[in-house]
C-alpha cells in the first residue's frame, strides 16, 4: 500500500467516525492494519488494532451492547494508551480521550475531527472544489466502475459515497460469480476496485446525498447531509438501495438488538446461538450459509414451498447440517425483551395456523428498495420504483444517468453493475462534448 493510499483510507476512516459509521470505519482502519502487519511491524500494528478495537467498541455502544463496550472498549483504550507515534497518521492521544469520554456515557461524539491525520507533524485536511464535470452518486461496483471510466476520459469528477468504498461488496462474504475470480472477499473485491478507480485520478468525498435536483440553468444541485451542495451538468446514479422491512410489530425495536439486514456485518456477535433467516432468494440463502460459521442453527424461512435462489446456492444450503429450511411461514411478530430479540411469532400461509419460534436474532433478506427517492424530479420508473433508461443509461432527465441496483433490469449483478457503469461513463463524456458544442 503506497503512502497516498493509506492516507486516502484514513482521512476516509475519520469521515466515517464523523458520520457515525463504525462499522464502516473499522473496514478502513483494518485494510491499513492488514498491509502493516504485512510489512512486519507489530508496535505499529498494535496501535493500529487499538484503533480498530475503538471503531468495534462504539458500534457496540451504538447498539446499546454494554457487555461489548466494556470489553473491547478497555481492550482498546489498553492499546492507545501512550504518546502519540511519529509512524502513525491518526492522532491517537485525541482519539483516545474523545472515545474514553463516548464509552464512559459522557455523550457519543459526532465531531472527530479533533483525532485528524497527520502528516509530518502537520494536520491533514480534504478540500473538494464544488463544480465538477460529473457527479457519482454511491461508490459501490457501479460507481466505482464509473469513477475509473470518468477518470480515463480525463473529465473532472466526484464520487460521493456515504460509507467505505464497495457498497454492497462489503456485506458479501465471498463473491463466487464476478469473472476472473473464482472466488474472492467482498472487501478484498472492494477494495481492489478502489484502487483501480484511485489510479485514474477518482476523487473521492464521504458524506450522504440527500437530494439531486436539476436547476433552471441545466446544471445538477447535489446537496448533503453535511450541508454542501456540489454542482454538474451530469450526474450518474448508481445509490443502489436499501434493506426492504418486514413492517411487522418488534422489527423496529429490535433492530440493533436481534434484528439485523447484514449477515457480515454482525454474524460474529450471534456465536453459538440459534438464528432465523426470512427470505428466500439468493441473498437469503447466501447469508444462511454464511451465518453457520458462528451459529449452532439456522433457519430460513420462507413464504413459499420453493426457494428463488439460484441452484447451486440451494445445493449448498440443503446439504449444510446447521441449516432448515421451514416452508410456507410468514413472520408475525418479532418477539423479546430488554436483552434483545428471543423469538418469532409465526403464521402458516397454506392453513393459517399460528406458532412460535425460539431464536436468538433474524436476519432479514427480503428485497431492497431503490434509492431514486434521492431526486427531485419526475424521472420515468417501474412499479417497483427502479428507473427506466435508454440503452445509454439515461433517465428521462436528460443528464440523469443510472447504473446499477436502481436501475430497472432483469438481473443485479456486480457483473450487470459494471456494464451499465461503463456504458453511462462513456454516454457521460460524448453528453458533455454535445454540450460543449450547443454553447
Amino acid at each position: 500500500m503506497t503512502p497516498a493510499e493509506r492516507r486516502a483510507i484514513l482521512t476516509r476512516a475519520r469521515d466515517l467516525f464523523n458520520a457515525g459509521e463504525y462499522w464502516h470505519a473499522h473496514e478502513a482502519l483494518e485494510t491499513v492494519w492488514r498491509s502493516i502487519i504485512s510489512d512486519g511491524d507489530k508496535d505499529a500494528a498494535h496501535v493500529w488494532q487499538g484503533l480498530i478495537q475503538g471503531a468495534a467498541a462504539l458500534l457496540h455502544l451504538k447498539r446499546g451492547n454494554q457487555h461489548g463496550v466494556l470489553v473491547v472498549g478497555d481492550a482498546a483504550l489498553d492499546k492507545l494508551a501512550g504518546p502519540q507515534r511519529s509512524d502513525i497518521e491518526f492522532e491517537t492521544v485525541n482519539f483516545r480521550q474523545a472515545l474514553e469520554r463516548a464509552l464512559a456515557g459522557e455523550g457519543n461524539p459526532r465531531d472527530w475531527s479533533s483525532a485528524a491525520l497527520t502528516e509530518n507533524g502537520r494536520r491533514m485536511t480534504h478540500n473538494v472544489n464544488d463544480r465538477y464535470d460529473v457527479i457519482i452518486v454511491g461508490a459501490g461496483p457501479a460507481g466505482l466502475c464509473a469513477a475509473m471510466y470518468v477518470g480515463r476520459g480525463m473529465l473532472k469528477g466526484l464520487t460521493i459515497e456515504r460509507g467505505a468504498p464497495g457498497g454492497e461488496l462489503l456485506n458479501t462474504d465471498l463473491i463466487e460469480d464476478y469473472i476472473g475470480f473464482e472466488s474472492i472477499k467482498g472487501w478484498e473485491l472492494a477494495q481492489k476496485m478502489a484502487e483501480h478507480a484511485r489510479k485514474f485520478g477518482a476523487e473521492t468525498l464521504t458524506d450522504t446525498v440527500e437530494k439531486i435536483r436539476k436547476a433552471e440553468d441545466g446544471w445538477f444541485d447535489v446537496a448533503t447531509a453535511r450541508g454542501h451542495t456540489y454542482r454538474a451538468p451530469a450526474v450518474i446514479l448508481t445509490a443502489g438501495g436499501t434493506p426492504v422491512k418486514l413492517g411487522v410489530p418488534g422489527e423496529k425495536e429490535f433492530a440493533g438488538k436481534g434484528v439485523s439486514y447484514c449477515a457480515v456485518c454482525d454474524g460474529a456477535f450471534f456465536k453459538g446461538e440459534i438464528l432465523a433467516v426470512v427470505g428466500g432468494g439468493d441473498a437469503a440463502v447466501e447469508e444462511a450459509d454464511y451465518l453457520t460459521r458462528y451459529a449452532a442453527k439456522v433457519y430460513i424461512l420462507h413464504r413459499r414451498d420453493r426457494l428463488r435462489a439460484s441452484k447451486i446456492l440451494q445445493q449448498r444450503a440443503f446439504a449444510n447440517p446447521k441449516i432448515e429450511v421451514i416452508w410456507n411461514k410468514r413472520v408475525l411478530e418479532i418477539k423479546g425483551s430488554a436483552k434483545g430479540a428471543e423469538g418469532l411469532q409465526l403464521e402458516d400461509t397454506v392453513t393459517g395456523e399460528h406458532s412460535s419460534l425460539p431464536v436468538g436474532g433474524v436476519f432479514i433478506f427480503i428485497g431492497f428498495q431503490p434509492n431514486s427517492g434521492l431526486v427531485d424530479g419526475h424521472a420515468k420508473h417501474d412499479a417497483s420504483g427502479y428507473f427506466v433508461t435508454d440503452d445509454r443509461m439515461m433517465t428521462t432527465i436528460p443528464g440523469l444517468f443510472a447504473a446499477g441496483d436502481v436501475r430497472s433490469q432483469l438481473t443485479r449483478q456486480i457483473t450487470t453493475a459494471v456494464g451499465d457503469a461503463t456504458t453511462a461513463a462513456i454516454a457521460v463524456e460524448k453528453y458533455l462534448t454535445a454540450l460543449r458544442q450547443t454553447d
